[in-house]
């Protein structure tokens, strides 16, 4: 094995802030090298910096060479070459990363139009091979659909064909499998580990996934802020050798305390459908309809946590937004207190949302770039008519920063300026602004380092507890439902296969479906015991 990207004492400094402090790492072909560290510790930012796409006001020093060319003394066009050919990247956001005017194949296409002399034609086929490869099967998923119409999961998919179109030398994969489904994620975590061993790319794996760095990671580097704090060979972070400021980043169950549920139901629902529009293939054949929730029906109690779990696109994500009044039913009805939506009054129906809230899956695109975060968190207040003076906005935004694990000194920020997992707090912040009954959680923590993830269960357990506080949490992360959820609900293909109580669906499942995912689950292999027990 040869090094093929080699990190020099890498510092950055971004509006008088130290960002990233002599960083060095190297990645060696065949390999797979993990950073691993909290949200906006610097690890989104050393990957950005080696593709050449810091900010423009950042001030970089050291070294960053690709088969010993320094790519910090590139100019534009030259880093523009080496981009997507020699060094690709898998961004964290996926709707961010795809131009929501383009269709999936259309974008990958792309990728050989620019970098290689080839047809039209030609490209779209070599875009529709990669788009199968990522495991987007084209008689499922068509690859003439936008952004917009795929799950997040396959929007990450789309992403990563986009990544690995050129077979890259250096593969940069920033949280890849977060939005994923765990079987999904099997898929792509033996791609990746394909692309490293067999075809001889370097990976730098970037993610906060304890499991999946066990069991694909050769090496493992931890950055806090902005320095390397440890690095060396993943068997040594995997025992008890670990370096102690190390050892914080390995997950701890949150402690539950056991607690009879209270009867009263805050939300139902009653066969409820919801139904999408597909274009039709031809000019001349019918549009038809696609059903992603068919005849679902569920009870949630007050003060209950109730999870959702399922694959990528099963239809988890359009059952909340239709919990919201997002997307139209088609069919079936929804109650919260016994009160049914009132869909076609809409005074009705913003009076009933304060009732519950969402936190979404992308917490970027659901947020205003332009507004500072303390008029984000603080929109709810105007839209429920809450007249509040500028003190006491700012002290109940500040209030709500602190709860989530963020200083008040962020209020004044922008959106841009944090992390993908400071965002999901933020998103979270915003959630809990107008003391809702229910909060519908969409991968709420899939973007979380351990530490901020195991923050927000404990104070969703504590809301839950104290204020009696409803959760529905849509989730693929099997570790989240096992710790915090009473019941569970599997879905597959738009409806609800199985239903009980937590412990009884992972001790015992009845579907061999929902077996599947719970032995697809990824589990931490202990290098010192040679068991391979699941961490939890």
């Amino acid at each position: 094995m040869s090094c093929v990207l080699a990190i020099e004492n890498l510092s950055l400094q971004l509006g008088g802030r130290r960002v990233l402090e002599d960083v060095s790492l190297t990645l060696q072909s065949g390999e797979v090298t993990a950073l691993i560290g909290r949200s906006g510790s610097g690890k989104s930012m050393t990957a950005l910096a080696i593709m050449g796409l810091a900010p423009g006001d950042a001030h970089i020093s050291g070294a960053i060479k690709l088969d010993d060319v320094d790519l910090l003394k590139m100019d534009q066009k030259s880093l523009c070459a080496v981009r997507g050919a020699k060094v690709g990247m898998v961004f964290q956001e996926p709707m961010t990363a795809l131009n929501p005017l383009h269709t999936i194949a259309a974008q990958v296409a792309e990728v050989f139009l620019t970098h290689e002399n080839t047809s039209r034609e030609d490209a779209y086929n070599k875009a529709r091979n990669t788009l199968t490869r990522v495991g987007l099967d084209p008689n499922i998923i068509p690859h003439d659909r936008f952004p917009h119409q795929l799950s997040g999961g396959q929007r990450q998919r789309a992403v990563i064909a986009m990544a690995i179109a050129m077979k890259p030398k250096v593969l940069i994969a920033d949280e890849p499998t977060t939005a994923l489904d765990v079987t999904t994620q099997a898929h792509i975590l033996d791609l990746l580990r394909h692309l490293a061993k067999v075809e001889g790319m370097a990976l730098l794996l970037i993610t906060h996934d304890l499991a999946v760095v066990s069991n694909i990671a050769d090496n493992i580097a931890v950055i806090k802020d902005g320095s390397i704090i440890d690095y060396g060979h993943a068997d040594r972070f995997y025992s008890r050798e670990a370096d102690s400021r190390s050892r914080e980043y390995l997950p701890a169950r949150v402690v539950r305390n056991k607690r009879k549920l209270c009867e009263e139901t805050v939300l139902s629902t009653q066969n409820i459908i919801c139904e999408y529009a597909q274009r039709p293939h031809s000019l001349l054949s019918r549009p038809t309809k696609f059903r992603a929730v068919e005849n679902v029906s569920f009870e949630l109690k007050k003060g209950e946590n109730l999870g959702l779990v399922g694959e990528s696109g099963c239809g988890k994500s359009t059952l909340a937004q239709a919990l919201l009044g997002l997307v139209p039913l088609a069919d079936g009805g929804i109650a919260l207190a016994k009160e049914k939506f009132p869909t076609k009054d809409a005074a009705a129906m913003r009076r009933l949302r304060r009732k519950i809230q969402i936190v979404f899956q992308d917490p970027y695109s659901s947020f205003n770039p332009r507004q500072h975060i303390i008029d984000i968190i603080a929109e709810p207040f105007h839209l429920h008519d809450q007249k509040l003076s500028a003190y006491e906005k700012r002290s109940r935004v500040c209030a709500l920063l602190q709860s989530v694990g963020l200083s008040e000194n962020d209020a004044d920020k922008y959106p841009h300026q944090f992390s993908g997992g400071q965002r999901q707090r933020i998103a979270t912040a915003r959630a809990l602004a107008t003391e809702p009954d229910i909060i519908v959680l969409d991968e709420a923590t899939s973007a979380l380092d351990v530490v901020s993830r195991n923050r927000i269960l404990a104070l969703l357990e504590k809301l839950s507890e104290e204020r009696g506080v409803s959760l529905l949490l849509i989730t693929h992360d099997l570790s989240v439902i096992r710790d915090i959820a009473d019941r569970v609900m599997i879905m597959r293909a738009g409806r609800i296969i199985e239903t009980g109580q937590t412990r009884a669906i992972f001790e015992a499942p009845r579907e061999p479906y929902t077996k599947a995912l719970i032995e697809a689950a990824p589990a931490i292999k202990w290098r010192d015991t040679g068991s391979g027990e699941e961490y939890v």
